[in-house]
């Protein structure tokens, strides 16, 4: 008998559809599945895990079919390569950087965000950015499309300050919140949409803040062979090709003019530490799992046997600009 499985955006990877479904609790349970169990879309076998799921689609799975029902109208469709972030999410927290007080005070001098303000960090991922803000004491609300983003979310915030919801159509009322950020994913947005949405709920004057992470390795041995080879394997992307979100911002005519500063914060390192930054990469993350595990299995063997430096400074590139 065919069970019916709701997605909210247009598209599902099949590794995440087979979760949303129950079928499996995790992404190695996925990966034992697809290596044990027959499987089928459309009458097709397939073992990738990363498939691209559409409306419609037919999964059969240990004598069950999942057949793909999205929303009517669906929500803004995420990039492939961010709807690969719910496969390295682990990797992410315990490779990326965590936000210093100086930074997230940094951001509260420049846009003028007062003590206890409400706060709206957008495309949260699992938090990082999210707890810095509150660490400083101001109230911040996290929203996040990615439904197993928002369960470590949850997991460490509470489910009152996590919501469901893209750039494009941000779950909040009208001028409800005194600042946006936005830490390494403007770059997937629709700029024009999200900046009226961001305008949308922002008070008068109120600002936002675009940060970027550069992880500066030079102090290492293997830097510039590790990162020729990260730049080697990275496709067309969007942080890196097209234009920048200060364009929109500027053409949109009701925002400052966009500015940017930069700060640097220090951070303990380590080989392991090093391979989980690279691993949750976007275009690492998009590969198929054998390439995946045998790229960062190579990584981690030319780290290893170089010297990485106890500390490696992290550079925080930050967008500002507020209403006018």
């Amino acid at each position: 008998m065919a069970r019916e499985i709701q997605i909210r955006e247009h598209t599902i990877r099949l590794g995440q559809l087979l979760k949303l479904a129950g079928v499996v609790g995790s992404g190695s349970e996925v990966k034992a599945l697809l290596a044990s169990v027959p499987l089928s879309v459309n009458g097709e076998p397939e073992t990738r895990r990363g498939r691209q799921l559409h409306d419609g689609d037919v999964v059969r799975v240990q004598d069950e079919e999942l057949v793909v029902s999205a929303a009517a109208g669906g929500s803004a469709v995420l990039h492939p390569l961010a709807a690969g972030f719910v496969d390295v999410a682990d990797s992410y927290e315990r490779g990326r950087p965590e936000y210093t007080p100086a930074i997230v005070q940094a951001i509260a001098a420049e846009l003028h965000i007062a003590p206890g303000a409400r706060v709206l960090d957008l495309a949260a991922g699992t938090g990082k950015l999210t707890r810095a803000l509150l660490g400083v004491g101001l109230d911040v609300i996290a929203v996040e499309p990615q439904v197993e983003l928002r369960e470590i979310l949850i997991a460490g915030l509470g489910s009152q300050r996590v919501l469901d919801g893209v750039a494009e159509k941000i779950p909040l009322p009208n001028a409800s919140v005194a600042a946006v950020t936005v830490a390494d994913a403007f770059h997937w947005f629709d700029h024009g949409a999200a900046l009226r949405e961001i305008q949308r709920v922002l008070v008068t004057g109120g600002g936002l803040a675009v940060l970027r992470i550069l992880p500066d390795w030079s102090g290492a041995s293997w830097a510039h062979e590790v990162g020729t080879l990260i730049a080697e394997l990275r496709p067309t992307h969007p942080q890196f090709e097209g234009p920048g979100w200060q364009e929109a911002a500027l053409a949109a005519g009701c925002w400052t003019s966009p500015r940017e500063i930069s700060l640097t914060m220090i951070q303990p390192a380590n080989p392991e530490r090093v391979v989980n930054y690279i691993a949750s990469m976007s275009w690492m993350a998009a590969l198929p799992d054998d390439r995946r595990e045998a790229t960062v299995t190579r990584i981690g063997e030319i780290i290893s046997a170089g010297e990485t430096p106890a500390e490696l400074p992290t550079h925080v590139i930050v967008g500002l600009t507020s209403l006018t």
